[in-house]
């Protein structure tokens, strides 16, 4: 039996013109508020640091864009769903959004282990070296890739097997079945600026700021302007990166969503 009703009539188009310039619009204002966040962030990073960082975030949140995409068109072809691909993209971003983000910190974590685990080198998150190199940027965008993998595979599963989902979303959307281009602009950029903006109110990092933390290895405590030099005349690697690994798990979740900052504790061991 079929569990949507009256569906064909809330079908919208992910990938049309008009579409693509809301994507556009909404790049843009992601891209604006890392800039923004930039900005205030004491201490600041360097503005090359702060550029392999967020060339990870976007380059990751693209794929994943694109990957919603398309997992959208396919949700909507399989028999007994529903067939508007506006619902499926509003689920997965609803999904990603919530649970998705802390199922992503808690695979990176665990990726990032089995790499180290596995003899691989330069995959502290946010550290590059001195100076800031390619190829640890590119290892860490793979494993980054790789946690956001299993990530949309959980999504996925939860969607497949709790049909409550879409008819939840087909109910919210049915106000906007008579303008597919209002349910474009609704799933593609209000949805995701007000979920921002929840999860501000209550106090939680926003989904860009989150990953852009993670992103950068950790929270980001002060370094001298220059890296000091070893006794054999080479610069040390970077030191605003504490390594994952040597903390307990406890401690690193209480650092990540309790807020605290990483410069604290330098501090209280001062004291």
């Amino acid at each position: 039996m079929n569990l949507i009703t009256d569906d064909e009539e809330l079908s919208c188009k992910l990938i049309d013109g008009f579409a693509i310039v809301v994507q556009a619009v909404m790049a843009s204002v992601a891209l604006s508020a890392l800039v923004y966040k930039r900005s205030i962030e004491n201490p600041q990073r360097p503005l090359m640091i702060w550029a392999m960082d967020t060339s990870k975030q976007a380059i990751a949140a693209s794929i994943v864009h694109f990957a919603n995409i398309a997992i959208s068109y396919i949700s909507s072809l399989i028999p007994n769903n529903a067939t508007n691909p506006c619902i499926w993209y509003f689920l997965n971003l609803l999904l990603d959004t919530t649970v998705g983000v802390y199922i992503l910190y808690i695979l990176l974590v665990g990726v990032n282990n089995c790499a180290q685990f596995c003899g691989l080198t330069d995959i502290d998150m946010g550290n590059y070296g001195s100076p800031p190199r390619f190829f640890p940027w590119f290892k860490q965008l793979v494993l980054f890739l790789i946690a956001w993998f299993f990530v949309k595979v959980i999504v996925g599963f939860v969607l497949l097997v709790c049909p409550i989902f879409s008819i939840v979303a087909t109910w919210m959307l049915k106000p906007l079945a008579s303008n597919p281009y209002a349910q474009v602009i609704f799933v593609m950029f209000l949805f995701p600026l007000c979920m921002n903006v929840i999860q501000g109110i209550f106090q939680v990092l926003t989904v860009a700021w989150l990953i852009d933390r993670v992103i950068k290895g950790r929270l980001y405590t002060p370094i001298p302007t220059e890296a000091p030099i070893s006794e054999d005349g080479t610069s040390s690697p970077r030191q605003d990166v504490p390594d994952v690994n040597n903390r307990s798990w406890d401690n690193f979740f209480v650092k990540l969503f309790g807020g605290r900052r990483a410069s604290h504790d330098v501090e209280s061991t001062q004291d």
